[in-house]
């Protein structure tokens, strides 16, 4: 699901749109826009613009709905059981992108965060790591992309040292090669028990000044020249307390160029339906 707000970024969502569906074979995009007014000039509006940025082999269908733009776009997604959700990303000095870190916050899908560019490619994919389930399920989420066009996986892992290193008696330096070599032992041993091929693989270790990687992680992005962004969220579970404060919701008041893609576990949302199906 692609949501359009009638602006010039638009055209960005779209494009990557047609891009995503295209690399991996997606059957159908559903646009939504949300609006009380002049309805039908509106649909006719966005259909012409799907008709003229959008050249996957995928289905489309342009929908509007009344009401609160993040109860509407999160309610729609649920009911027609969305698998991603894809956003505008405004820049900073234009929006406090307020509606897209609720729309992060609620959605039990996945949701994609694009920024207003011309083209996009998935070359060089960045997926921050802590060893976690969400680590597990972004990873996986990008090797699904490489696997259809060959992108370079690129994992990040952000540790720092904290305030209480002195009383080890090792300096600031001798604390963070100790903490870093056993990030590296870590590493090795989640790979091992989720079978990835480390071959698969660049790994960056990346000793931070605080406990907010979020800057971190936007610095690599840009370093190594990444096409997009991945972090895992444990979806609706008390675990990720709706990764309110985290650092996906960091990133996307930090970042305003690089497109984000926050992963969410199908798995609980399958779950979340059953049960609902029961009530």
């Amino acid at each position: 699901m692609a949501c359009i707000d009638l602006t010039e970024m638009d055209k960005s969502v779209i494009l990557y749109a047609s891009q995503l569906a295209d690399t991996m074979g997606s059957i159908k995009v559903d646009f939504l826009h949300i609006s009380n007014a002049d309805i039908d000039s509106k649909k006719a509006t966005i259909e012409q613009k799907v008709k003229d940025n959008f050249t996957a082999a995928a289905e489309t269908s342009v929908n509007i709905e009344s009401g609160n733009v993040v109860d509407a776009t999160i309610s729609w997604a649920g009911l027609h059981r969305m698998d991603l959700i894809i956003l505008g990303k405004k820049k900073k000095s234009l929006s406090s992108a307020k509606n897209a870190m609720e729309i992060t916050n609620k959605a039990l899908c996945s949701v994609l965060l694009v920024p207003a560019m011309e083209s996009y490619a998935f070359k060089k994919l960045l997926v921050p790591i802590d060893f976690s389930i969400g680590s597990k399920m972004s990873i996986k989420q990008a090797l699904a992309i490489k696997g259809k066009s060959d992108a370079k996986v690129i994992l990040q892992h952000v540790f720092y040292v904290h305030s209480g290193y002195t009383t080890s008696g090792k300096t600031y330096e001798e604390f963070g090669a100790i903490l870093q070599k056993n990030a590296e032992k870590e590493y090795k041993m989640f790979l091992r028990e989720h079978e990835f091929d480390a071959s698969q693989f660049e790994i960056i270790f990346t000793l931070d000044d605080d406990s907010k990687p979020f800057d971190n992680i936007y610095e690599t992005a840009k370093e190594n020249g990444a096409d997009l962004i991945f972090l895992g969220a444990r979806g609706r579970t008390p675990a990720a307390a709706l990764i309110k404060g985290s650092t996906a919701l960091d990133l996307i008041k930090y970042d305003d160029d690089v497109p984000f893609f926050i992963v969410k576990d199908e798995g609980e949302r399958m779950g979340f339906w059953e049960a609902l199906m029961k009530i």
